[in-house]
């Protein structure tokens, strides 16, 4: 073994047997940069030293090495299992859930209208619109008093519209 290397903490260094035996003057030799609180332990965990307030090296008690892990534990109740314990009258489970949701509640009142909100910008211009149809030529009914009676106009689609007249009085 190399005589010395960090264990599970750069304060807590793991030591050969002959250092550790040694005394303080081997350890302080080996570790010159030892802190107050640094810990050296040797291959079997049975010393465990550690640097003191006064600058010595000091025996404490040595723990053994960490244990394996213990068992799993068995699992819970589920809070459906406790409440059945407590109450062997909430039902099937379905049930006992749907019994845990509360009745809804009424609706709220509309909340107020907004301000109105400010003017959006023009649009902007629209196509130019398709040119209408303008009067091509009008005929007129006469009667024999000379009197205008009615007649038609046609356009420039040549389509005919018919004029109606109405007498003013």
């Amino acid at each position: 073994m190399a005589d010395y290397k960090k264990l599970y903490s750069p304060e807590e260094i793991l030591v050969s047997d002959e250092i550790i035996n040694g005394g303080d003057a081997k350890i302080n030799a080996i570790l010159p940069s030892a802190k107050i609180g640094d810990m050296v332990h040797n291959a079997g965990y049975r010393i465990v030293k550690q640097k003191g307030l006064d600058g010595k090296w000091m025996t404490i008690p040595a723990t053994g090495a960490p244990g394996a892990d213990g068992k799993d534990g068995a699992d819970g109740k589920s809070a459906y299992e406790i409440a059945k314990e407590k109450n062997p009258d909430v039902g099937s489970e379905e049930e006992w859930l749907a019994s845990l949701k509360g009745k809804d509640g009424t609706n709220g009142t509309n909340g107020k209208d907004g301000a109105p909100g400010a003017a959006g910008k023009d649009g902007a211009a629209g196509a130019p619109g398709k040119d209408g149809n303008s009067i091509k030529s009008i005929t007129l009914i006469v009667d024999a008093d000379g009197k205008i009676t009615g007649g038609s106009a046609t356009l420039t689609d040549e389509s005919v519209v018919q004029i109606t007249i109405q007498e003013q009085e």
